[in-house]
């Protein structure tokens, strides 16, 4: 599949957080256009006429969800980036600096509850709000997800309109804390 044929290169997800405008699939396929108000190409800048866009980083295997999230908080005026891997996970948040994450707990290689304790721990991203956006449904998981330091839980298949909510939520409280 698209997210793994990415291996040593830059992800197919980060189509998105070079101001491209489109729906998900159009995102996911390369074929989105180029958002002029975004103003940004290699190594542009943001056009500072257009307010930064908040940015959220999804860590989650599952492409379906990838397209899911861009389609649901694009039109919220949200840059979506995203990686499919708990590692690359931990990589892109200390180097793109999102304003939230959204982190499944069902990952290869490192789970998500290894990725947010790790991602608390670390100076630059230890107060980057994490929503866990999981398919797991038990109150343990929850507790010890929430205990590890995310700020929220959302369930697998998530409502759209719920999911909207919890972001701007957290970019609420994270503009607080950022005060």
């Amino acid at each position: 599949g698209l997210l793994a044929d990415h291996r040593g290169g830059r992800s197919p997800l980060a189509v998105a957080e070079v101001g491209l405008v489109g729906d998900a699939d159009e995102v996911m396929r390369g074929r989105a256009m180029r958002d002029p108000a975004r103003g940004r190409g290699a190594g542009d800048e943001l056009n500072p006429q257009v307010p930064n866009p908040n940015r959220v980083l999804v860590i989650d295997d599952n492409e379906s969800i990838h397209k899911l999230v861009v389609a649901r908080l694009r039109p919220e005026g949200l840059e979506v980036i995203g990686e499919d891997d708990g590692e690359r996970g931990i990589e892109r948040a200390v180097s793109s600096q999102p304003d939230v994450i959204l982190l499944d707990i069902g990952l290869p290689n490192v789970d998500g509850f290894e990725v947010c304790r790790r991602l608390k721990e670390h100076p630059s991203t230890r107060n980057i709000p994490i929503i866990f956006l999981t398919g797991t449904t038990d109150t343990e998981s929850k507790v010890r997800g929430l205990d590890l330091g995310a700020v929220d839980y959302v369930t697998k298949p998530f409502d759209q309109v719920e999911l909207r909510a919890r972001v701007r939520a957290a970019l609420r409280t994270k503009r607080l804390q950022d005060i």
